[in-house]
């Protein structure tokens, strides 16, 4: 929630959305995120 609080635009992908998302097993220990082009830097 922290990044969708950020970035509400934010997309996880990857191991850690399939986890979040769909309830697997697969468990990612870095979090894929992708971003629109718009968003500042950091």
């Amino acid at each position: 929630m922290e990044i969708y609080n950020s970035f509400p635009e934010a997309v996880i992908h990857g191991g850690t959305a399939i986890w979040r998302c769909y309830g697997s097993n697969r468990f990612s220990e870095d979090v894929d995120v992708y971003l629109p082009l718009t968003v500042r830097k950091v």
